[in-house]
């Protein structure tokens, strides 16, 4: 339209100097006409030729790295044309997380130049620190002038490029999760069975019990119901649990989202590394599993699935604890990572210890590691905590967690 305008707008001019000069005649009317006629030629040809053949290769230091690494971005730009252009603007389509400064200016991926005949140049910008997560960089706009500002035109190449970034790995030390020969348990069978023959005690009947597990001389004696407890069959496998739900984290803070991914890889990447067992739970939608295994493939999917990760999940974590529980081997080493210690948090952990062991890190930015009655209700439950509030606490960790007292 801008375009339709100009040559209208130019012709009509050379027509007017035309007859200007046909009437007045001289030397300045001729002039003038072809002064006009020659500025109208240079508008068009800019015009017509600034965004014919242009091409854009983005080169990248790296396409995996790991939260708060740098990277540097390199944009070549081509022309097949050799026609004066005064400025060429070029802006890189960096992702809104990457925009570090507070004005245009300091906006990384954007370059002007003076280009004239030139056919090709380059400019590099670089992102000091990464955050975590799948980024896409998806074309690169450029823009050309001439000197009068006349004549403007834009473009937008398709240069598509992913970086992932995984969560910052920490050393663990301290941990080592639990191996059934640390304290002389038997090793797992291939069945998927609850429990053992081995009945080691009985306790209260719980609604959603088995009747097959009512013990009737206990409950003969007492008068209530009692239902058997079993010795687990317990696995040398993990699994990791890392809470999506929405409601865990407080709105526009995600200082404790983000602690607990370096939580949740660093562990998996301890596991790992150790050789055991593991597989890795992720409810969003849907619930993901991961695993089990111990090849290098299964900890980069991981990693992939912890780069990916949003607070976003709508259903409350108590409820995907309880569903996560029936997923999973009976004996399994349960490895929860999740600021909500909640009651609700506290009495869904408490049933999930029927089959598998519990094991709880809370990533902790605040003044209080959550509800003071769900951590003494975890407490009192058995479940070992692990309180962190700074990815170097993993390298100083303690077997059995901080204890019975919440921290203050």
């Amino acid at each position: 339209m801008r375009t339709g305008l100009l040559i209208a707008g130019g012709l009509l001019a050379l027509v007017g100097c035309w007859v200007f000069a046909n009437l007045q005649g001289g030397f300045l009317p001729w002039f003038l006409l072809y002064a006009v006629a020659v500025l109208m030629v240079g508008e068009m040809a800019t015009a017509w030729l600034a965004m014919r053949g242009v091409a854009v290769e983005r080169r990248l230091s790296a396409r995996r790295l790991t939260g708060g690494q740098p990277l540097t971005v390199e944009v070549t730009v081509r022309r097949s044309r050799r026609w004066p252009f005064l400025w060429w603007r070029t802006a890189d389509g960096v992702p809104a997380d990457w925009i570090y400064g507070e004005g245009p200016l300091e906006m990384p991926g954007q370059h002007l130049c003076l280009p004239l005949w030139r056919r090709t140049w380059t400019f590099t910008y670089r992102i000091p620190k990464l955050p975590r997560g799948v980024h896409t960089l998806t074309g690169v706009s450029v823009e050309a002038g001439d000197l009068f500002g006349l004549v403007t035109r834009h473009r937008h190449v398709n240069v598509h490029d992913e970086v992932v970034v995984y969560p910052q790995v920490v050393p663990v030390q301290g941990w080592t999760g639990h191996r059934p020969e640390e304290r002389g348990m038997q090793q797992a069978t291939r069945r998927r069975s609850e429990e053992s023959s081995n009945v080691i005690g009985v306790r209260d009947y719980t609604p959603g019990d088995r009747l097959s597990r009512v013990h009737w001389p206990a409950t003969a004696r007492r008068g209530v119901l009692q239902a058997k407890e079993f010795e687990l069959h317990v696995t040398g496998q993990m699994a990791f649990l890392p809470d999506l739900s929405r409601g865990s984290f407080a709105a526009g803070d995600r200082s404790a989202f983000e602690l607990e991914m370096v939580i949740a890889a660093s562990l998996i990447k301890h596991v790992s590394d150790l050789k055991r067992p593991y597989s890795a739970l992720f409810h969003r939608e849907g619930l993901t599993v991961l695993g089990p295994g111990v090849d290098e493939a299964l900890l980069l999917r991981c990693l992939y699935e912890l780069a990916l990760a949003k607070p976003e999940g709508a259903v409350p974590f108590p409820d995907t604890l309880r569903r996560v529980v029936q997923e999973i081997p009976a004996g399994t080493t349960l490895v929860v990572i999740s600021p909500n210690v909640g009651r609700e948090a506290a009495v869904a952990a408490d049933l999930a210890r029927r089959r598998v062991r519990v094991e709880w890190f809370v990533p902790w930015t605040g003044a209080a590691p959550g509800d003071r009655a769900g951590w003494a209700a975890l407490t009192a439950a058995g479940v070992p905590l692990h309180p962190i509030r700074s990815p170097e606490q993993l390298s100083t960790l303690r077997p059995g967690g901080i204890g019975d007292a919440a921290p203050v």
